[in-house]
C-alpha cells in the first residue's frame, strides 16, 4: 500500500511539473523567435513610426481641427462652385487664387451665407468697416464679397512688401496690431490658412505671388433674391453703428482695430483724433470721435 502510494505521489509530481515548465517553455520559445526577427532596420522603422504619429498630433493641437484639414481634392471641389469670382478678383488685384481660396477655407469653407457674432459676413468674413473701406454692399453675393476680401488681401500684401503670412495675420488680427517685423500675434490662424494654402498650390509652405494691384471694374452677379442683406440687418451692427455726431461708444471686448472694423475709421484716425496714448488701449463705455 505505501509503495502504490509513493508512486502516485511520484507520478503526480511528475505531471505538476510539467504542467509548470510548459507555458515557460512556449513563453521562451516565442521570446526566442522575437530575438529571431528583430533587426536594426525594423527598429528604426518602428522609431521613424512613432515620430511620425507624435509629429502629426502636434500638428494637429497647433493648427487644430477644421476646413483646412480636408483633402485637397475636397477643398477645390468646394471652391469650384466660386471659380469664376475668384478668377475674376484675382486678376483684378494681383492675388494668387490659392491664397483667396485658403482664406475662405478657414474664414467660412466655402459657406457664402455664413456670418460671425461681430458682424462678419459671406465667405470671406468682410467686417462692416472693411465692408464700407471697398464698397461692398451685399455681404451674402459672392462676386461682391469675394471681390472686397481679395481687394483687402492685396492692400496687406502691398503694405507688407508680399510677405504672405503677415497679410495673413493682419487680414485676422488688422493691420494696425501686425508689425512688418518681430512676432506674429495669431500663428494658428496663419498655420491654418498657410496649411490650405499648401493643398491648394500643391507646396509645403509657399509665399504666394504678389503683383502690383490693378483695380478693374467689378464684374457682379445678380443677386440670387430681390432681397439684399446690408450689414444693418444685425443687431450687433446697429449697436456699433456710429451716432449722427459721428462718435462710439467702446464696448466690453473693443479693440482700436475692432472699432475700425465696425465703423470704417482707420487706426491712425482713430488715435488722432481721441489723442490715445501708446499702446491705444480703450475703455468700456469710452466715446470715441470718428471725425
Amino acid at each position: 500500500m505505501e509503495k502504490m502510494l509513493s508512486i502516485a505521489l511520484s507520478v503526480a509530481m511528475v505531471i505538476a511539473v510539467a504542467i509548470v515548465v510548459a507555458p515557460s517553455s512556449r513563453a521562451h520559445a516565442a521570446a526566442q523567435q522575437a530575438a529571431q526577427s528583430y533587426t536594426p532596420q525594423k527598429a528604426g522603422n518602428a522609431l521613424k513610426s512613432r515620430s511620425r504619429s507624435v509629429k502629426k498630433r502636434r500638428v494637429a493641437r497647433r493648427t487644430g481641427g477644421g476646413c483646412q484639414t480636408l483633402s485637397g481634392s475636397t477643398l477645390e471641389q468646394k471652391a469650384s462652385a466660386y471659380g469664376q469670382p475668384i478668377n475674376n478678383a484675382a486678376r483684378q488685384h494681383g492675388v494668387s487664387q490659392d491664397l483667396i481660396k485658403a482664406v475662405i477655407t478657414i474664414e467660412s469653407c466655402f459657406k457664402s451665407k455664413a456670418r460671425g457674432t461681430s458682424g462678419e459676413k459671406g465667405l470671406m468674413q468682410l467686417m462692416p468697416g472693411t465692408a464700407r473701406r471697398f464698397n461692398v454692399n451685399d455681404g451674402y453675393n459672392a462676386w461682391q464679397n469675394i471681390n472686397g476680401g481679395a481687394r483687402y488681401l492685396g492692400v496687406l500684401l502691398a503694405h507688407y512688401d508680399g510677405n504672405t503670412r503677415r497679410a495673413i495675420a493682419a487680414y485676422n488680427a488688422g493691420e494696425g496690431n501686425v508689425r512688418k517685423t518681430g512676432g506674429i500675434p495669431n500663428p494658428a490662424y496663419v498655420g491654418k490658412v498657410m496649411q490650405a494654402y499648401g493643398k491648394f498650390s500643391g507646396t509645403q509652405d509657399q509665399a504666394a505671388t504678389f503683383k502690383k494691384q490693378v483695380v478693374r471694374p467689378l464684374q457682379v452677379e445678380p443677386a440670387s433674391s430681390s432681397k439684399v442683406l446690408p450689414w444693418a440687418d444685425l443687431h450687433t451692427v446697429k449697436a456699433a453703428s456710429p451716432g449722427a455726431a459721428g462718435h462710439y461708444k467702446v464696448r466690453a471686448g473693443d479693440t482700436v482695430y475692432q472699432v475700425m472694423r465696425m465703423t470704417g475709421v482707420a487706426v491712425p484716425e482713430l488715435i488722432r483724433l481721441n489723442q490715445l496714448p501708446a499702446p491705444h488701449g480703450i475703455k468700456v463705455g469710452q466715446v470715441l470721435r470718428l471725425r
